[in-house]
């Protein structure tokens, strides 16, 4: 029964979706083109206030962070 309320993609589907990034910081270019997308549909000023909700990232060991690059280098 608990699986079948809300069927979400496997973690697999997900991953290939996503797929990894490439150690940059700021938002994917997926991301950012979708957030646009939904702004234009706006009527009011005061539908464009948000939350903007970060979960947690798992890091590979062995990343080294580049402070002049802002990114995590492999």
């Amino acid at each position: 029964m608990r699986g079948e309320v809300l069927k979400l993609p496997s973690r697999k589907t997900l991953k290939n979706y996503f797929g990894t990034t490439g150690g940059g910081t700021g938002f994917s270019k997926l991301v950012e083109t979708r957030l646009l997308a939904e702004t234009w549909n706006l009527e009011k000023p005061q539908q464009e206030v948000c939350s903007l909700i970060v979960d947690e990232m798992r890091i590979k060991k062995k990343l080294q962070y580049n402070k002049q690059r802002d990114c995590l280098l492999y």
